[in-house]
Order: structure tokens, then sequence, then C-alpha cells
């Protein structure tokens, strides 16, 4: 935000959160996760350094679900600028 107010283009910015609540699954959730892109990075370069942490996340996720559907909130950054 301080990159958009800072670059003098914008008269007016501001940063809105808004929230979803959505139906997940743990495949869904897992599947979220493994495509971060710091994630699929560190996966890439060196992978021996992460993944007994992933396993361990997935087995937690899939443990917390137990094949249930539950509502899963999410949070949207919008960040408009008037010229």
């Amino acid at each position: 935000m301080n990159h958009i107010r800072g670059s003098a283009y914008f008269r007016y910015a501001r940063e809105i959160v808004f929230s979803h609540l959505e139906k997940c699954t743990a495949g869904r959730l897992i599947g979220l996760a493994e495509s971060q892109g710091g994630l699929q990075s560190i996966r890439k370069g060196l992978p021996e350094l992460i993944e007994s942490d992933v396993e361990v996340f997935v087995q937690t996720v899939q443990a917390v679900f137990q094949d249930r559907i539950l509502d899963i909130d999410f949070g949207y950054r919008m960040r408009p600028g008037v010229k």
C-alpha cells in the first residue's frame, strides 16, 4: 500500500479487505497451500528442507477435516486507487 501512495500517481488510495465464507475439503485446502509461490520455489530448489513439514501439514489437515466439508473464511484484498 505504501508503494501505491508513495508513487504519487494516485490522489486517493485505500486497502479494503473482504471476507467470503466458502465450503472447503481437506484436498482443497492442501491444494491452496501447495499452490503458493514460496512453497513451490523451495520445493524446486531444496525440497529436502520442507518435505517433512509439508507431510505434517497434510496429515494435520486430513485429521482435522476427517472427510468432512467445512466452512472456511477467505480474505481478499482490494487496493483501489483514483488518479
